[in-house]
């Protein structure tokens, strides 16, 4: 633009960027390079300043002055009495207010400066610029200014300005409407400049170069770490509250707080800490926050702990409660059903379903029932406590879920659920635990989650028993409050717990536990069963890729259906399940492996037999239950299938591909009696390695034992002898105990194991060992086992000291006290390392008199790498069969679970070399993670390490490197904030995104082919808990990071946007939202809505409508094959119907169900990647030890 413009409005060819620049260079050309220019604008952006910088080259100096632009007329606001003492004070008070908005605001618009290279060059010449003294800046904070001007100083020609509506910002120089006018001449231009000087003088200074020179900094990795557990769990944190009088420790009242916030928002909580942690007292406390709102509370228990801990703990510290044990909740009149009303299928018959919510399993009116146990109307209880709960994990048994569902029907209540063992057979044991407060499948959408049962699906199919795989992380820190003893000892080092005493005392014990140390016990595989193990992979998954000589085909009969095939994720998954099942159970012994593979071969035989006669057995027990493992060892499984023949539990051959599924089904057979009889000779031997092995630890221990000088108060001779040994299988632990008893009775250096009291050997038959699986085979009973193995410990009345060895499955790996021994042998690999850390519990605890307690694992001495690596393939074919029937989430692909299993290969082998740190924290990295980890990890720091203000300050894209683990890559933290509509009021929402994106050691990102497609795609890890193990770090380790991860980070971040767009997205389409149903589902809306009107006299259309919203919600596998005899008319009660009176009948079996329609997540508005903004992020390197070979 050429020299003094006069009107510059920013339309083309007259953009006031140009007009500056063009003055500039002029007066330039004519040697009058001005002296100085003054800027004032009331808003300013550092984008506007790269826009002008060149032509800036010469200028001497360069005053910036930004004001404040006061509130529109419509938001002022009119003093107020207290406000302050005259309205020129107010006047100046909100003038400060409106420097600060200021400040925030430069602050707000450099944090969401786009994260580029290009943006990073232009803040690097900016601050550069600012550092040179060229450029001084100030900040009106005694009034507001609103003028923006641009003042050329000097003598003659240099003089002039150019004011009007613009402010220092890319849209007032180029984009906006605006009007500027020039000035050169006359009077003017000196007023204008003593304007200025006057405003300047009066400003205060600004430090613009700190403001952004933030960006150029790295910080140190830990001020990452935490701004990270800030900006998820800081909200948390910095809003507790935790008065009682009730003497809970400092972790029980963190506990406390973040129960009751859980169950402000769902109305139910699960607090799970470790035994010994004072569960009651936790509850206790949120007991008192009830008491103090004047409403009921109902406590259910076993009745042995209510009379005596209950009502004494209620009664100590005056806190009002009823209490009911289990039993009397059952016999409550106003929640039984009558048997006039008992519906009529097999299914209601057995209690029900796992939804049951909303309209009633049972009991839909209490009009006329009796109330004979409960002291008042189920409705008046706002809060109800279960101790134990996992008593209630079964949705089936008519007395204990049946009972709870009719006693949380109606008046809303609140449910606090207490147990250390929330899992006990499978995952869906805690599922089941949480839809008595979870009402919606969509509930945890806003964490990623779509459906918490496909969530939970996808979590059964990696391990049916892990608590704690990655996938279920934010269900778990959404609703359960989970502390560890490891994790005590870890953040709360100087509390004492108070344990009550044997006469009701309570006494307060140090936080002290014995020393674990990791042993390990060898044996040769190879010398029975070398051979057979390569006839097994040929069957389960061949080593060169093939497919399997057996299909399973009895196990996956609904993938054989005509119309309905079941899901083939879900047969995947119990494929790969019940393939892991043999080959663990042929490591565990010969034994147990040919008792499997014998009742695999008798349930193929019955079930050709009734596929001949026209008669097919659904896999319900297997695939619903889920706990193939468990089923597969149970010797009940073959009665099981006879009554569900002999009761018609059962479908017609017509509706599968019976010729092909009776050819599979004979196909298997004929291969599992060849396995069964390859190792029948190995199964009955008499001499075995592995056995010979552990006897002869026992012999070491008892020798041990015999040597050792104690001191007083220590640990007597039987306790430092005695060894809990365990299996993941019953049959494992009969034959051991079968073996031992003779080897007991015939070596003397087992001696030490014989009965020595003559008046004990009627009851444990002169040997001091026994055998407990849970099952009706075991000795005696589990709880009778653990009470006469560990009697002082396990504090059961009239228990008598009878055993030393105890074999057991792990029915003894929760939940009990058994400190009292301080052996424990692990006679199987530890295929699942977190069972070993449970099983160390039971002797790792408070108050052990032991110093050191010894957990011993078997290990072959050969072929440990061909186990691990046959597990791997069926990994990856359950992997590929999830693939292969699509995505329930668009990032399901992005991480490798590859790389999951490499981290437990690398467990399973520090185990194998004597590591004991997963015993010393508690498990794996991952299992032993917890949101309370982090949520402690962020009060200790807020309380010490951290400057306050310097993490207050940090700027978003805040950025670090750390040498930690094996992997380069890069982790990113970013968020998205939002509009949602809430019952027609706009809210302002935000969602987190952590991303790893894992790279080579060039920082160049790794990529792998996808399971979908076999495309190409970036190695990311998406999953919350995995991510932020990758930055845990203390205030002591380094900021490392090397040019060459600064400068490929900006590819690594257009990758995460991608994912981020992508998840995002997938909410954003209403299809994907939606509830997923089967086909029976579908089929089942189909029949009702063709067969009946709008107007029918037994259907009301509000009936009709909630059936529908019911049967097109995602159900159980189990609740889904009822549904299917309803629908193809296989049912009692639903043969010979018109189509009109078969559509009415189902309708109503529907709603007696107690399903609840499920609600769809919020459908997201589209978003650009604009408006991703990244928050911070972290280099990472190998630490120098974990450097990959090059």
């Amino acid at each position: 633009m050429s020299y003094r413009p006069d009107f510059i409005d920013n339309s083309e060819g007259n953009k006031l960027s140009e007009a500056i620049a063009g003055h500039l260079k002029e007066l330039r050309t004519r040697n009058s390079t001005p002296e100085e220019l003054c800027i004032a604008t009331a808003y300013f952006r550092p984008q506007a300043m790269d826009l002008l910088q060149d032509s800036f080259k010469e200028l001497q100096g360069i005053r910036l002055l930004i004001g404040a632009e006061p509130l529109p007329a419509a938001k002022e606001e009119d003093m107020l009495p207290g406000d302050a003492d005259t309205e020129e004070e107010y006047r100046k008070l909100k003038a400060a207010e409106a420097a600060e908005e200021l400040i925030r605001r430069l602050k707000h618009d450099r944090d969401r400066l786009p994260f580029s290279k290009e943006t990073q060059l232009k803040v690097e010449r900016f601050v550069k610029f600012l550092e040179t003294n060229v450029l001084k800046a100030r900040q009106v904070t005694k009034g507001f200014m609103h003028a923006k001007a641009y003042v050329f100083r000097g003598k003659g020609e240099q003089r002039g300005f150019i004011a009007g509506s613009s402010n220092l910002t890319p849209s007032g120089l180029m984009r906006n409407a605006e009007l500027n006018l020039g000035i050169y001449e006359g009077p003017l231009p000196e007023k204008v400049e003593n304007w200025f000087d006057k405003q300047w003088k009066e400003a205060s200074d600004l430090d613009l170069a700190e403001i952004y020179r933030h960006l150029l900094e790295a910080y140190p990795p830990y001020y990452i770490y935490i701004k990270v557990l800030s900006e998820i769990y800081g909200a948390d944190v910095l809003r507790e509250d935790g008065d009682s009088k009730i003497p809970v420790t400092e972790f029980q009242r963190h506990g406390v707080w973040r129960a009751l916030k859980i169950i402000d928002e769902l109305n139910g909580a699960i607090i799970a800490d470790s035994v010994g942690l004072g569960k009651t007292f936790t509850a206790g406390a949120i007991i008192e926050k009830y008491n103090q709102r004047r409403q009921r509370v109902l406590v259910i228990c076993p009745a042995a702990v209510r009379d005596t801990t209950w009502k004494k703990f209620l009664s100590d510290y005056q806190l009002l409660a009823d209490i009911v044990s289990y039993e009397q909740l059952a016999l409550e009149g106003l929640l039984k059903v009558p048997p006039e009303k008992l519906p009529k299928t097999p299914f209601m018959q057995q209690g029900g379903s796992a939804f049951g919510f909303g309209q009633n399993a049972y009991v839909s009116n209490r009009a006329g029932l009796k109330q004979d146990k409960l002291e008042r109307h189920p409705d008046e209880y706002a809060l109800v406590v279960i101790d134990e709960a996992h008593n209630y994990r079964n949705p089936y048994t008519p007395t204990r879920a049946a009972v709870l569902r009719n006693l949380l029907w109606g008046q809303p209540k609140d449910v606090l659920m207490l147990t250390a063992t929330p899992v006990n057979n499978s995952l869906w044991d805690l599922f089941n635990m949480l839809r008595f407060f979870v009402r919606q499948d969509a509930q945890f959408a806003a964490r990623g989650i779509p459906s918490l049962h496909e969530r939970f699906d996808d979590a059964m199919s990696q391990d049916p028993n892990n608590l704690n795989p990655d996938e279920l992380y934010p269900i778990i820190d959404a609703t359960t409050v989970k502390r560890t003893r490891a994790f005590i000892k870890k953040y709360y080092p100087n509390e004492e717990l108070k344990i009550r005493q044997s006469d009701g005392s309570i006494k307060l014990v140090p936080i002290v536990f014995p020393k674990p140390e990791a042993l390990v016990v060898r044996y040769s595989f190879e010398k029975q069963l070398g051979p057979f193990f390569n006839a097994l992979e040929h069957c389960l998954a061949p080593a060169d890729g093939g497919e399997p000589t057996i299909k399973f085909a009895r196990y996956q009969a609904d993938s054989y259906l005509k119309e309905s095939p079941a899901d083939g994720a879900k047969g995947g998954a119990l494929l790969g399940l019940i393939r892991s099942g043999l080959l663990k159970r042929l490591e565990s012994s010969a034994f147990a492996f040919h008792m499997t593979v014998s009742r695999m071969v008798k349930e193929h035989e019955i079930f050709v037999q009734q596929l001949e006669k026209g008669r097919v057995v659904t896999t319900q027990t297997l695939r619903d239950a889920s706990t193939v493992e468990d089923d597969l060892s149970d010797a009940d499984t073959i009665q099981k299938q006879e009554k569900a023949i002999a009761q018609g539990e059962f479908e017609s051959a017509d509706l599968y591909e019976k010729k092909k599924l009776l050819k599979d089904v004979e196909s298997d057979l004929k291969e599992l009696k060849v396995l069964r009889d390859m190792v029948r000779e190995a199964a009955n031997t008499e001499r075995d390695d592995k056995l010979d092995s552990l006897i002869n630890e026992i012999i070491k221990i008892s020798a041990e034992a015999e040597s050792e000088v104690v001191s007083s108060g220590g640990a007597t001779l039987r306790d430092r002898r005695k060894i809990l040994i365990f299996s993941y299988f019953a049959d494992t632990a009969e034959w051991i105990h079968k073996r031992l008893e003779k080897a007991i009775r015939e070596d003397a250096r087992l001696a030490a194991y014989r009965e020595s009291d003559s008046s004990l050997t009627g009851q444990n038959k002169g040997l001091r060992l026994c055998w407990v699986s849970g099952g009706d085979d075991s000795d005696i009973s589990a709880k009778a086992g653990a009470a006469c193995f560990a009697p002082i410990t396990v504090d059961v009345k009239g228990a008598v000291d009878l055993f030393d060895i105890l074999i057991t499955t792990d029915v003894l790996a929760e939940g009990v006290n058994l400190q009292q021994a301080r052996h424990i042998i692990n006679y199987d690999l530890p295929w699942n390392p977190m069972r070993l850390v449970q099983r160390h519990g039971r002797i790792d605890r408070i108050g052990s008199k032991h110093t050191h307690v010894y957990l011993r694992a078997f290990f072959p001495d050969d072929r440990l790498d061909g186990m691990l690596q046959l597990q791997q393939r069926i990994n990856s074919k359950i992997a590929m069969a999830r693939a292969s029937v699509g995505l329930t989430s668009p990032l399901a692909t992005e991480h490798s679970r590859e790389a999951d299993f490499t981290e437990g290969v690398d467990v399973i082998k520090g185990l194998e070399g004597g590591d004991a740190s997963i015993y010393e924290d508690g498990g794996t990295a991952e299992s032993s993670q917890t949101a309370e980890q982090y949520r402690q990890e962020l009060r200790k720091a807020l309380s010490g390490p951290i400057d306050s203000k310097k993490l207050e300050d940090m700027p978003g894209k805040a950025w670090s490197g750390l040498a930690k683990g094996k992997t380069y890559g890069y982790f990113f933290l970013a968020k998205v904030r939002f509009k949602v509509d809430r019952n027609g009021v706009k809210e302002t929402e935000q969602r987190h995104y952590l991303r790893f994106v894992e790279t080579d050691k060039d920082y160049t990102p790794l990529m792998t082919k996808s399971l979908i497609d076999g495309k190409a795609i970036p190695v990311i890890e998406h999953r919350e808990a995995a991510c932020l193990r990758k930055i845990e770090c203390t205030p002591e380790d380094n900021q490392q990071i090397s040019p060459a991860a600064q400068e490929a980070v900006y590819a690594a971040w257009d990758l995460t946007l991608d994912s981020i767009s992508r998840q995002w997205d997938f909410y954003t389409d209403p299809m994907n939202t939606a509830p997923k149903v089967s086909r029976i589902n579908s089929k089942a809306a189909e029949l009702i809505r063709d067969n009946l009107g709008a107007e029918d006299n037994d259907i009301s259309k509000e009936d009709k409508e909630k059936a529908l919203r019911i049967v097109l919600s995602p159900w159980t596998t189990r609740d889904e094959n009822v549904l299917r005899t309803w629908v193809n008319s296989t049912a009692e009660g639903f043969t010979s119907l018109s189509k009109h009176k078969h559509a009415q009948l189902l309708v109503k079996n529907i709603l007696s169900m107690g399903l609840s329609p499920t609600t769809p997540a919020d459908i997201l508005p589209p978003i650009t990647k604009d408006n991703i903004d990244l928050v911070c992020w972290m280099a990472l390197e190998p630490a120098p030890a974990a450097h990959p070979a090059k």
